[in-house]
């Protein structure tokens, strides 16, 4: 399948486990990082720099070592203040009112809501789509949700996804979130979305359905980049509009132009009534939180959404930094250009090989080369040495653990790196001919 010198190569960078750290904390691709700049990274073992395919899980828009980034960290960090609770500080007023002007194109008013990690902002999102539900009956309890999404590690937002352990211990809490199954593109056609949505629907107990009082939807499914029927989601809006349900799009890995576009909703041509915002949001610092109607972000009761580090002024730099760099001309004219290059290399590979061609996906800044055997412990196999290997040819990728190989650079990547990896890309799906 491969030559053994890209085995070798890749044995001898691997880290033994950190002897400190919860094994629930360690990784399965465990190499060091010692430095990076711009859309490189030097990892220990390895002579050259490494393509960064990964941004950090999503995370660094910006690639690394931004200039305008570091110095306005720097100028905060010569005012003294990196915490200050609830309190306002001008970095905080700064923030929000960019944050607000860049979501005001979607949202009525838009009220906002910050806070550091990603699960915190969709548990929040849980807690306002439940206050709406009560301001109608105490029987509008529920919140349905899409098989095979997710939302995050902690209860209520495990709950959301595929619950975890909370489901093994629980089962019965974890049927109060009901569930639809995914619309995978190559088996739900556009023109059969609609119907798609209302069948899923038929198959819940109507008692269940009277009691739901919000609907959240992964923007894409993570691992495989998987997006759904634009017909699917303008069902799923009507439906919401029809019977008075909170309709909510996780936008963690999504937003922020990942998809091409400033939200990834914006593809299927509706507006949801709130979004769940991070990852690339911080440019590498941990910020995240919730964008909205103002009449559906005012349900939260006077604190009820209230977080230790919310609006933490170095997160508010990094998080007003990525929008001044975002509002600016030649940003969106390089996103626009990395965007269509990335899809075409993307589409173009899948096109090449018969066993990634039927579920791979590209969208704007993300992507994944799913594998599709005959035998899927042959595909997660295959998926899993194709991380390897791209490793000791120069390009980190995101290693699923599935059958899928995900793709997502620094938005500010050169397009020479680009069309480096890719070629890298086809080298070694062709070992797997």
């Amino acid at each position: 399948m491969e030559d053994k010198k890209n085995i070798l190569d890749f044995q001898k960078i691997q880290l033994s486990t950190n002897k400190y750290l919860s094994r629930g904390l360690t990784n399965n691709f465990n190499i060091k990082w010692e430095k990076a700049n711009d859309e490189f990274i030097f990892v220990e073992g390895l002579n050259e720099k490494v393509i960064d395919f990964t941004a950090g899980i999503l995370v660094n828009c910006l690639g690394y070592n931004n200039q305008l980034l570091k110095h306005n960290i720097n100028k905060l960090l010569e005012n003294g203040i990196i915490h200050s609770y609830h309190y306002q500080t001008s970095f905080k007023e700064k923030y929000l009112e960019s944050l607000y002007n860049f979501t005001a194109d979607s949202f009525i008013n838009p009220k906002l809501y910050l806070t550091s990690s990603g699960t915190e902002a969709t548990e929040s999102c849980m807690k306002i789509m439940l206050r709406h539900g009560q301001n109608f009956s105490p029987k509008k309890n529920k919140i349905l949700s899409i098989e095979g999404n997710y939302h995050g590690r902690t209860m209520g937002a495990a709950l959301m996804g595929t619950g975890g352990l909370f489901n093994e211990v629980w089962p019965n809490i974890y049927n109060s979130f009901p569930k639809i199954k995914f619309p995978y593109l190559w088996e739900v056609k556009e023109e059969q979305g609609e119907d798609f949505f209302h069948n899923e629907l038929r198959n819940l107990e109507p008692e269940k359905l009277e009691t739901i009082c919000g609907i959240i939807i992964e923007t894409y499914q993570g691992w495989g980049a998987c997006s759904y029927p634009k017909s699917f989601i303008k069902a799923v809006k009507k439906y919401c509009k029809q019977n008075n349900i909170i309709l909510a799009f996780d936008e963690m890995q999504a937003g922020f132009y990942r998809t091409g576009l400033r939200f990834g909703f914006q593809h299927y041509e509706i507006k949801p009534d709130i979004i769940c915002i991070g990852k690339g949001m911080g440019a590498g610092l941990p910020l995240s939180g919730l964008a909205g109607n103002s009449e559906i972000m005012q349900l939260a009761l006077p604190g009820e959404l209230s977080s230790t580090h919310s609006c933490n002024p170095i997160s508010c730099v990094a998080g007003n930094t990525v929008i001044e760099i975002m509002e600016s001309e030649e940003f969106k004219n390089n996103i626009t250009e990395n965007a269509a290059l990335f899809t075409k290399l993307g589409n173009d590979l899948k096109n090449k090989f018969e066993f990634i061609q039927k579920k791979s996906n590209f969208m704007g800044m993300v992507g994944a080369l799913v594998f599709d055997l005959s035998d899927n412990e042959k595909s997660i196999e295959y998926a899993n040495k194709f991380c390897e290997i791209a490793l000791t040819k120069g390009v980190l990728v995101i290693k699923t653990g599935r059958e899928s190989v995900k793709l997502s650079p620094p938005l500010t990547i050169r397009k020479e790196s680009i069309e480096e990896a890719f070629k890298h890309f086809e080298y070694i799906l062709n070992l797997f001919c």
